[in-house]
């Protein structure tokens, strides 16, 4: 597969996306909001095709024309639009450059960060063009795979259409959790996240905390893992805003959760003293508190912890 290298000078891009109110910018199918494509996805008992394109003067013809032929036309959006809402997104460099504000590393405009941040949330990679498909909850999916050097549509078609297989499944499988209760629905929802890819699993925090309200007695002994899940996922949204505090809060509390295991409090509680560590907090008091309270938790690494907390207290003492 002929691909194009594109290396990004910042993690963030501009969102297109598909919807139908009657003030949604929509342009050959391809819409301009993603909020708003998932709402019509929602709405339509839809999936969502996120298509990740740029251009720029170096570009292979042979992609500059593949892009052209799915974005310039509806033939593409209108042969799929019984399965799937399409969402383009524009990284061109020369998009990316104007929106940023390179004093202070961050995009300027308001609906440019915004977007941004879609962007990072679904790891986009930066081999470009992209396409990938998302549940209409925004859960990731699958990947498209394509040649740029189809001339006609119906090859990007086609290609959408062989994980269309894939897409039912997934949606199968989402389905079965909401008509689940209990214990059930907790392993539905373990099932998805165990499929998910990591750094992706993130997205999938509103099912986590599902997980964790239906199983607060710990019946299915999956009730720490969904406890430290929908804290990373929470956290990681909060930091996406560089909110620091409230991403402590969150493990913090999560931390006192009933039921969870001595691992599980070790680990969120860590998380709390890592952040600050990794933000260079000058803050070392709350730094041997949280690591304090992960030694006194009794998990595994009770040990290390405790040999961390005496380095930290020695470093207090000399003045540091």
């Amino acid at each position: 597969m002929k691909k194009l290298f594109l290396i990004l000078a910042a993690s963030a891009a501009l969102f297109c996306s598909c919807g139908k109110k009657k003030n949604a910018e929509i342009v050959n199918g391809w819409y301009s909001d993603f909020d708003e494509a998932l709402k019509v996805a929602q709405q339509e008992n839809k999936s969502v095709v996120l298509f990740v394109y740029a251009y720029y003067d170096t570009m292979p013809g042979f992609v500059a024309s593949a892009q052209n032929l799915i974005l310039n036309s509806d033939k593409f959006t209108k042969a799929i639009s019984d399965r799937y809402v399409c969402v383009g997104m524009n990284m061109s460099p020369d998009v990316l450059e104007a929106a940023l504000d390179k004093e202070n590393g961050y995009f300027a405009d308001e609906k440019v960060a915004k977007r941004a941040k879609i962007a990072d949330r679904y790891k986009v990679s930066n081999e470009l063009p992209v396409m990938l498909i998302v549940s209409k909850d925004g859960y990731y999916i699958t990947d498209v795979t394509f040649n740029c050097d189809s001339y006609v549509y119906e090859g990007y078609v086609a290609a959408v259409g062989r994980k269309d297989e894939d897409v039912k499944f997934f949606n199968d499988k989402i389905e079965k959790i909401s008509k689940s209760e209990g214990a059930e629905a907790v392993h539905a929802i373990d099932e998805v996240y165990d499929s998910t890819p990591e750094m992706l699993k993130p997205l999938l925090g509103p099912l986590c905390e599902k997980a964790v309200e239906l199983d607060k007695g710990d019946e299915t002994g999956l009730l720490t893992k969904f406890v430290i899940a929908n804290a990373n996922a929470k956290a990681y949204n909060y930091l996406l805003e560089r909110n620091v505090a409230d991403a402590i809060s969150v493990y913090e509390n999560a931390a006192g959760t009933e039921n969870i295991d001595a691992d599980g409090k070790e680990y969120l509680y860590s998380a709390c003293a890592k952040l600050l560590i990794d933000t260079r907090s000058s803050d070392t008091d709350s730094i041997l508190m949280y690591y304090t309270k992960a030694s006194e938790a009794g998990g595994q690494n009770k040990k290390i912890l405790e040999a961390e907390v005496e380095n930290i207290k020695k470093f207090i003492a000399q003045g540091n």
